[in-house]
């Protein structure tokens, strides 16, 4: 009887545990139903971004969807590749291919053409996709004039539909070498494929950011070898490497539209006019090409980044890729280096305020480094800037690094102190001994004076 009654109970308790681990499980479904494609929570940067977390019958603006602006992005990269063939704008090493200049850029353009009419969506005009001439006049429009090989790409404004759980449909404003581009992508984010509408297909249906009708398409993407897209899950450190290389994009190739980009206070105050900055830019295209990313601070609505020539810029967000910029952290004052300045010891505020005087003078920015220098000292040695700029570049290298800073001496209201200055550019170490005599103003203000060895 006693055996029984174990037995009775000993079922009871594995039924329980049975019901308890089913219901577990139909919670668990039921949370993960509306979640299947998400592709990061963020917890680097903020709040949730998945693609495709409910269904939309109508196109919404894109504000700070990283994932999917970057995953568009790296589309728009690839799809431009297709056009630079097209084009003949690929470079190509003819002495490793037994191949005329001619026949190779026909291979190309033919292979170009391949992937653009597989990339079309099947819903897409079957006469135009099969028309090779028409494909190759519309691809002239982007023909890059400028010489570069690799084509310019900007996206202004983006809006998303999510057609089901899977698929979304976005509306791309897009420019290639600063031409008009506007396309409907439409990305399978389970296989990882996407499929393009040109814009005649979105005039002739309407497909506009103020659509009123319901959104219908074909949600399937047929499998092809040319249109997989990764789905990017972007964390802090990709977002920062995208902010830099869009920033050293337009400085090489887009400094007017990078000048109309620069926060009004720090354009007003550091360049005059855009020929200005147009000029220092080409001053220093050796460094920008040189330049990658250091060290960054993410922070809500701004970023900043240090690159390896210790030159700090400043990107003020207000959505994604979509930011005003300061070039440098001496132009305008930056709180919170302000702050930290006020808490170095002299000896520190002293090797920091040296630092700066080669930064501005690495980054050709002559006039501010030359109204650092004492009055005095200037008179006598410097009489103009132009006097002071002819001899940095007979004297200093294209990038000066400091190394070497002794302690301060100080002797009365000024402090002594030497360093080295090598080639940052080269491996070879050729050093100039340099004295600077400086005194500490109010605030994070200083004057100095050198003298060369």
């Amino acid at each position: 009887m006693v055996k029984n009654k174990e037995k009775k109970l000993l079922l009871i308790i594995i039924v329980l545990i049975l019901i308890i681990v089913l219901i577990f499980f139909l919670i668990k479904k039921i949370k993960n139903g509306n979640t299947k494609i998400i592709i990061n929570e963020k917890e680097d940067y903020g709040e949730e971004d998945g693609i495709g977390l409910m269904i939309d019958k109508k196109f919404k603006k894109i504000e700070n969807e990283y994932n999917i602006y970057f995953t568009v992005k790296n589309i728009l990269n690839t799809y431009t590749n297709y056009f630079e063939k097209v084009n003949g704008d690929v470079e190509f090493d003819t002495g490793r291919i037994q191949m005329t200049d001619e026949e190779i850029k026909k291979t190309l353009r033919e292979e170009g053409i391949s992937a653009i009419k597989n990339v079309f969506d099947k819903q897409y005009d079957e006469k135009a996709k099969n028309n090779d001439q028409l494909i190759i006049e519309e691809i002239k429009r982007y023909k890059n004039i400028n010489g570069n090989s690799e084509y310019s790409k900007t996206i202004d404004e983006m809006y998303l539909c999510n057609i089901d759980e899977n698929t979304i449909l976005l509306l791309a404003y897009t420019k290639i070498n600063n031409v008009p581009f506007n396309c409907m992508i439409k990305i399978d984010t389970e296989n990882e494929r996407y499929s393009i509408f040109w814009e005649d297909f979105m005039k002739k249906n309407n497909y506009t950011k103020d659509r009123e009708d319901e959104v219908k398409v074909d949600k399937n993407i047929e499998k092809n070898n040319y249109n997989y897209c990764m789905i990017v899950s972007a964390t802090k450190e990709y977002i920062v490497v995208q902010y830099f290389q869009d920033l050293k994009d337009k400085m090489l190739n887009n400094p007017q539209e990078l000048y109309n980009m620069l926060d009004e206070s720090y354009k007003n105050k550091r360049f005059s006019t855009y020929d200005t900055f147009a000029k220092r830019l080409n001053d220093i295209k050796d460094i920008i090409n040189k330049s990658y990313l250091t060290k960054f601070k993410f922070e809500e609505n701004k970023i900043k980044i240090i690159d390896n020539y210790n030159n700090m810029y400043s990107f003020l967000t207000s959505g994604v890729m979509q930011y005003k910029v300061l070039l440098d952290d001496y132009t305008i004052e930056d709180s919170e280096i302000a702050k930290n300045y006020n808490n170095l010891s002299d000896g520190n505020k002293v090797n920091t305020n040296i630092e700066k005087f080669f930064r501005m003078i690495n980054l050709k920015d002559y006039e501010s480094a030359y109204n650092l220098l004492d009055n005095d000292f200037k008179k006598k040695n410097y009489p103009s800037l132009e006097a002071f700029k002819k001899y940095v570049e007979k004297n200093l290298f294209n990038y000066s690094k400091v190394t070497n800073i002794s302690n301060s001496d100080k002797s009365g209201n000024y402090y002594i102190t030497s360093l080295d200055i090598i080639n940052g550019e080269k491996e070879a170490i050729e050093a100039k001994q340099i004295t600077v005599i400086m005194q500490l103003l109010e605030g994070t203000g200083f004057v100095m004076s050198f003298s060369m060895n």
